[in-house]
């Protein structure tokens, strides 16, 4: 151990420490010693120099506290104290990556906080008992794992942000979450209708099925309602029409973006798109 002495700036650690390590290998590559001691570093060299050697702990003022006996560390207080210990952030990622393939951004930001890792786990498990109808799961499918992050990163943390809360003070919880995106699986609403419904859960606490049942906002799923709300779209905008049909492909997005209007976002617009072609062949 060298210690350093003489050092009054940044520049001058810098300089010392430099300077240390250089001159420490040269010994080392000569087969010397390395001498416990104190050195001063000279600025007008640029180099250290011995000032007094501390061969053992007297040198240093280590003297032994009779208040205080020995403590001895064996191996079951390791083992208690390893089990005592809760998951950190750096193994709790780690697990994440193998466990539900996460990529190392999305398991390093929401193992920052163990609480919202901790609601991630729940959401996860119960995604994964609803979508194989257990009561229990056999495993974790990857593509939920990551389906339910999307949402943790993305709305998720959106509305603690803008509300100023830690997941655990927030009214939302993890079923809540998994039963929206099951909703979206099965094809009753649709990505922008379960954005307004999250929003509702998040501010009221709301189970999903209660709020698209208030609010009338499951998908339209009778194809002859259906049909007959693409007629009027079709009939109100013959212009559009005509251009789609004259070769204007992008007329047809203008197309589905009425029927998404006049649906108030209903439709799957991938299926809108797939229905709109068939009535304008």
């Amino acid at each position: 151990k060298v210690e350093i002495k003489n050092i009054n700036s940044f520049s001058f650690l810098e300089k010392s420490m430099t300077y240390e390590v250089v001159r420490q290998i040269k010994k080392v590559e000569k087969g010397e010693k390395i001498v416990q001691e104190t050195r001063g570093w000279v600025e007008s060299s640029g180099e250290t120099v011995s000032q007094r050697i501390k061969e053992g702990s007297p040198d240093y003022r280590y003297f032994p506290e009779p208040d205080l006996p020995p403590l001895v560390i064996g191996d079951q207080l390791v083992a208690k104290l390893k089990e005592e210990i809760p998951e950190l952030p750096d193994v709790k990622a780690e697990r994440f990556r193998k466990e539900y393939a996460l990529s190392e951004y999305d398991s390093n930001q929401i193992s920052e906080s163990r609480d919202l890792a901790d609601w991630y786990e729940e959401a996860v498990k119960d995604y994964s008992k609803m979508e194989q109808g257990k009561s229990n799961y056999d495993h974790i499918d990857s593509r939920k794992a990551k389906v339910i992050a999307n949402w943790v990163l993305g709305e998720v943390s959106r509305a603690l942000n803008e509300n100023n809360l830690k997941i655990k003070d927030s009214k939302l919880e993890p079923p809540a979450l998994a039963a929206l995106i099951q909703l979206i699986d099965q094809g009753k609403i649709t990505q922008a209708t379960a954005k307004k419904v999250f929003s509702n859960m998040f501010s009221s606490g709301k189970l999903p099925s209660k709020i698209i049942e208030e609010g009338g906002l499951a998908q339209i799923e009778s194809g002859i309602e259906i049909s007959k709300i693409l007629d009027i779209v079709l009939a109100d905008n013959k212009n559009a029409v005509k251009d789609f049909q004259a070769g204007k492909e992008a007329s047809i997005k203008f197309l589905i973006g009425q029927v998404m209007r006049e649906t108030k976002g209903k439709l799957d617009p991938k299926k809108v798109m797939v229905l709109l072609r068939e009535k304008l062949k």
